[in-house]
């Protein structure tokens, strides 16, 4: 998927929904920019320490908005017990 179709549509949904707050959005963009980098390949392997650098998130924040757009469906989020394997994740197609 298009990485602008991906930012676009994100943002187009979350304009009704207000459980969203500017460290969802700063991290959403962090994955997708992680994402592009990785050629757009998905899922992929996120490590916390350099998602939360580029979306300028605690690890706190970092936890809690991943669960949280996994909840709400805004991306596909698989935790790994193993810090070294790092954990899953991918961006559905947001429109319809």
């Amino acid at each position: 998927m298009d990485v602008g179709n991906m930012i676009r549509d994100f943002m187009e949904l979350i304009q009704e929904d207000p459980r969203i707050r500017p460290s969802h959005i700063s991290l959403f963009l962090a994955l997708v920019n992680y994402i592009k980098c990785q050629q757009g390949n998905m899922p992929v392997v996120i490590f916390k320490r350099e998602i939360i650098k580029q979306a300028k998130v605690s690890a706190a924040t970092f936890h809690r908005c991943i669960n949280e757009l996994n909840k709400y469906g805004y991306i596909k989020y698989l935790p790994s017990c193993n810090a070294v394997a790092g954990n899953l994740v991918s961006i559905p197609r947001l429109s319809e």
